[in-house]
């Protein structure tokens, strides 16, 4: 009985799974698997050794063994790829601590180059917004919308008469 399944992703990692089909749909759509190698009656410790040594054939990164990745699975909490906070089977995943700090990053930029990053506080866009009103339909908006499509290329416009 086939108990574990090696796949190589071309160009990114090798990888070791029970199921395949299930671990498909968490790659995207385009993503090319090639099934290295089907296991029989192997444990998890023997399917990651032999995960590891695909991958130091292909030349790809080890991460964590398989064994290692099935034991914290099955006692993990809603944080499970956060605590692992590194590379995960060739795939980068980072803690939430980290997104939060590399979003800083931009705030703090904006601050040592003197910029107020907003002009407008009600403004959550930056920019004041100028309101104007068309003057064929008295249609009232922001100022770049009334430019496409009112003043010159108003419907209303030859309606009206006003040429």
């Amino acid at each position: 009985m086939i108990t574990h399944v090696i796949y190589h992703i071309v160009g990114r990692k090798v990888g070791c799974c029970a199921d395949l089909m299930s671990r498909k749909s968490w790659y995207p759509k385009d993503t090319t698997i090639e099934v290295v190698e089907e296991l029989y009656d192997k444990s998890d410790q023997e399917a990651g050794d032999i995960e590891w040594q695909w991958a130091d054939r292909f030349g790809y990164d080890r991460g964590v063994h398989y064994a290692e990745i099935k034991r914290r699975m099955s006692n993990r909490g809603p944080d499970y790829f956060s605590e692992m906070g590194r590379k995960v089977s060739g795939f980068r995943t980072i803690t939430m601590e980290q997104r939060i700090e590399n979003g800083l990053k931009g705030a703090r930029r904006t601050a040592e180059l003197g910029l107020s990053g907003l002009k407008n506080p009600k403004n959550r866009f930056g920019g004041n917004r100028q309101r104007a009103q068309c003057p064929h339909c008295g249609m009232e908006s922001n100022l770049m919308i009334l430019k496409r499509w009112h003043f010159d290329k108003c419907p209303r416009r030859l309606v009206n008469g006003n040429d």
